[in-house]
This record gives structure tokens, C-alpha cells and sequence, in this order.
């Protein structure tokens, strides 16, 4: 089992775009993905910060591979929402 733990920083004053595609865009693409068991995301507790988390939990490594592709170990942007990312980060874990 693998915990992907995806960051994200958006640019000043787009949060309410943010937080719509990410809900409307991103979530559904996950939940679509083969071998992928759950997803949360998570807002700021303060608004000034601009981070967003995303944790989903994979069956495999393989998993996510054949659903995200030779760059599964990359941060991905959907089309469409590029315009709002300042910096993103991605982090794999294995369960324990």
C-alpha cells in the first residue's frame, strides 16, 4: 500500500478558482483512477498560507504507475489549472 502526499502553494487572491477546480477536477481524476482506495484534500486553517494537501492511499506502486504514468513520482497539474500553482510538491510512502 502507498500513501501519496501531494503539496500545492497557489498564487495570491485564487483561492476561490482554486478550490473549485481542485474539488471539481482533481478529486473526480483520482477517484477515476484505478487502484486508488481513497482521497482527502485539505484547505488552509488560515487563509494567508495558500497551501493545499492532497493524501490518497494506492493498492501498489503499480498502481499508480499504470494510472498517472512513467512520471507517477511527479506532481501533476490538470489542464486548466496550471495558471493557479505557484510551487507543488509530491511524496510517496509505503505503509507500515
Amino acid at each position: 500500500m502507498i500513501i501519496r502526499v501531494f503539496r500545492v502553494w497557489i498564487k495570491p487572491a485564487n483561492e476561490t478558482e482554486f478550490e473549485e477546480k481542485y474539488r471539481g477536477i482533481s478529486v473526480p481524476f483520482m477517484k477515476s483512477c484505478d487502484g486508488m482506495e481513497a482521497v482527502w484534500i485539505g484547505k488552509p486553517m488560515e487563509a494567508t498560507t495558500g497551501s493545499y494537501v492532497m493524501v490518497s492511499h494506492w493498492t501498489s506502486r503499480k498502481s499508480l504507475e499504470d494510472s498517472l504514468g512513467a512520471n507517477w513520482n511527479e506532481p501533476h497539474i490538470p489542464a486548466g489549472m496550471e495558471h493557479l500553482v505557484e510551487n507543488c510538491t509530491v511524496d510517496h510512502f509505503e505503509m507500515m
